[in-house]
């Protein structure tokens, strides 16, 4: 446990001086103080314009489940491009040969700060949503989203070979979002393509506030995460 404590204490002190990882806190904070303030206004406005009728906060949990989802894979991606940054300077290797191990460092770099992710995105959700959600809506946005922002982190790690294509993986993996939406206005047959996808059924949760959809959004999860984990092997190449 020391060793761990260790080496989570040198990450923590290099973040300090990363620009990178504050403005992955940062936006979340951002973007969640537009949809509590600003997009009810727009939307106000667009409604008068336009003459429609859009009730925003019909679709309040989509817009909370989004930012606890921007949060969670904004916090990985951190971690990750510092890995690939130590991958690129050929430091990864020997910190895998130390007694932490890989499985150690993998932790220490993803694991733990997607823990302290679920943390943020519980306080954060808190203090501003759309949906007033209760204590268990919380407990399973913060979980849900924790768990995709992992899913999200490995595939950049276990796909990527350095930073410049890290940083391009995680334009790629931000289309999963794509399939928030879909489980919040698709349902039958059309939304089989999505079923596979984590975010889908934290759309379906946000919307239904179902057990069952959070259940099966942890489940998609640790499937990405055992079928991902099994390419770790890969990483001493």
């Amino acid at each position: 446990m020391n060793r761990y404590h260790y080496v989570l204490k040198i990450y923590l002190l290099e973040q300090i001086d990363n620009v990178m990882f504050w403005v992955c806190i940062i936006g979340p904070i951002f973007f969640a103080l537009l949809e509590v303030y600003a997009l009810p206004h727009a939307i106000r406005s667009l409604n008068e314009i336009f003459s429609y009728h859009i009730d925003v906060f019909h679709y309040a949990g989509a817009f909370d489940s989004f930012i606890a989802i921007f949060t969670a894979m904004n916090v990985g991606y951190a971690g990750v491009l510092v890995m690939l940054d130590e991958r690129d300077t050929g430091i990864a290797p020997y910190l895998c040969i130390t007694p932490l191990g890989i499985r150690g460092y993998i932790i220490t770099r993803i694991g733990i700060p997607v823990l302290c992710s679920i943390v943020f995105i519980f306080i954060l959700i808190g203090l501003f949503n759309l949906s007033n959600p209760e204590l268990l809506s919380l407990v399973v946005y913060a979980l849900c989203a924790g768990a995709f922002g992992m899913n999200a982190a490995l595939i950049v790690f276990t796909f990527a070979k350095n930073r410049i294509e890290g940083i391009a993986m995680t334009k790629i993996v931000n289309i999963f979002i794509f399939a928030l939406p879909a489980g919040v206005l698709l349902s039958g047959y059309v939304s089989l393509p999505f079923l596979w996808i984590p975010t889908f059924w934290i759309g379906r949760y946000a919307m239904s506030l179902q057990l069952s959809d959070a259940a099966m959004s942890l489940l998609c999860s640790c499937l990405w995460t055992m079928v991902l984990s099994r390419r770790l092997h890969t990483f001493n190449s």
